[in-house]
């Protein structure tokens, strides 16, 4: 996973999880992007894997097994 932190004026910075491999974002509808810890803990409850920073498709590979398929 990657994590960046934006910055809004006058509010709290919020962090984004994304994946390493084909760049999706971990997505979550609460406060959790306020609390980095909190946010990364959400990403691996859901899937994600913190080692090799790929999101539930990719850590298994289904995702690169769909691209070859569509692509041949």
């Amino acid at each position: 996973m990657t994590m960046r932190t934006y910055h809004i004026t006058g509010d709290l910075p919020y962090y984004v999880i994304s994946c390493g491999a084909c760049g999706d974002a971990f997505s979550c509808y609460d406060d959790s992007c306020y609390q980095r810890d909190t946010l990364a803990n959400r990403a691996v409850l859901a899937g994600w894997s913190v080692e090799p920073h790929r999101c539930p498709g990719c850590g298994t590979g289904t995702q690169r097994q769909l691209a070859a398929a569509y692509s041949a």
